[in-house]
Parts: structure tokens; C-alpha cells; sequence
């Protein structure tokens, strides 16, 4: 039985991770507390370093997760000619560079993803992320979320899910120009999700997340 291999850029304390095989997943964290927790968990390896920076991996991982930090970055990366700004989206852009070809990710970032009247993303930082991610990978899914529904988790931020499954042979196409009259459980709906069954079924409609 094949064994797949799981990265974790930005583990915090595990929460995400916890619902896999510790075994077969690397994980990286900076805050010297939460890595003190990490260690506990049995965990494939662990890592402590800015996950913006490279690591020692190829194209390895069968799947990435990551619920990176938001907020601006210290500076943009220009990666083939996409500006990407963002801390949470340049920690991503730099993780899809260890999933296999094959692999699937999937990531939650802050804020909605918004448009203009002609259908296309609004401002320059989602424009960037959301256009290279369209471009290189094949993306399943970007669901707005209400972050009223984490509020108990200590949170009320909005968040934004966004599924990967696979990279693009030969990098080409665009975002989908938006749809206001899609329903909210149709793939790329801009509808903002505002309940546990709509998220469930959104993602059960959608994402193939069998890896």
C-alpha cells in the first residue's frame, strides 16, 4: 500500500495535520512554543525556519496543506513575472513547489476573493495570486467563507478555501470570470459561505480530495 507524503509549511501547533498520519508528514513552524508542541506529536520531520525560504525538497509531497499567517510580506516575489505580495500567498506559491506533479494542496488564506462589474478579480495582490495559481496548477475550488463561523475558534476574519489538484503540464488559462448568478454550491460561486452545511456541501459537490 502505497505511503503518501504530506508537507505542512506553517504547522502552528498541528491543528491541520492532526487529522493525518503524523508519520508521513513533514511539518515547519518558527514560534518556538508551538514547535516545542510539535515535537510531541510524531511527526515525519520537522522543520524551524521562515517558509519563505527554500527548503531542502523537490517535487516530493503528494499533498500540502497550510493555513499561513495573513498580512502584508516585507517585500513582493516576482515569480515568472507574477508580482505576488501577499505573506500568506507567497508562503503558498513557495510551498506548490514541493507538491508532485499529481499531488494535491489545499490552503486557507484571509479575505474574500472580489470582482469587478465585467467579472474580473479585483486588486492587484488577489489579481497576481489568483491569476499565476490559475496559470501553473489546475484549481478546483476558491470558497469565501464567513469568518463568523470560526468564532469560536477566537476568530471572525474572512477566509477564503482554495483547492489544488495537480500542476498544469503546460502552464496556460486564466481565472474563471465571476458569475454572480452561480449558485453558492457551484465550483468558483463567489457567494460568501455562511453556514457548516453549505461548506460541506460545496466541498462535497466539488473537490476530488482522494489522494
Amino acid at each position: 500500500m502505497h505511503e503518501y507524503n504530506f508537507f505542512e509549511p506553517c504547522a502552528g501547533n498541528g491543528a491541520l495535520a492532526i487529522a493525518g498520519d503524523p508519520s508521513n508528514i513533514v511539518v515547519n513552524e518558527i514560534d518556538r512554543d508551538r514547535l516545542h508542541v510539535l515535537k510531541k506529536q510524531g511527526f515525519k520531520e520537522i522543520f524551524s525556519q521562515d517558509a519563505n525560504k527554500p527548503f531542502p525538497f523537490k517535487k516530493q509531497f503528494d499533498g500540502i496543506i497550510a493555513n499561513p499567517p495573513f498580512g502584508g510580506a516585507l517585500g513582493t516575489n516576482v515569480i515568472n513575472g507574477y508580482h505576488i505580495s501577499g505573506l500568506d500567498q507567497q508562503i503558498i506559491v513557495k510551498a506548490l513547489e514541493y507538491l508532485k506533479d499529481d499531488g494535491k494542496a489545499s490552503f486557507i488564506i484571509g479575505g474574500h476573493t472580489k470582482f469587478e462589474d465585467d467579472g474580473r478579480i479585483k486588486g492587484k495582490k488577489d489579481k497576481a495570486f489568483l491569476s499565476f495559481l490559475a496559470h501553473f496548477y489546475f484549481i478546483e475550488d476558491v470558497i469565501n467563507v464567513d469568518g463568523a463561523l470560526y468564532h469560536k475558534q477566537g476568530t471572525s476574519y474572512p477566509i477564503r478555501l482554495i483547492f489544488i489538484n495537480s500542476r498544469k503540464r503546460n502552464p496556460e488559462g486564466f481565472y474563471p470570470l465571476n458569475d454572480d448568478n452561480i449558485s453558492y454550491n457551484r465550483a468558483f460561486s463567489s457567494r460568501v459561505i455562511t453556514s457548516f452545511e453549505q461548506l460541506y456541501d460545496r466541498i462535497t459537490n466539488i473537490v476530488s480530495f482522494q489522494v
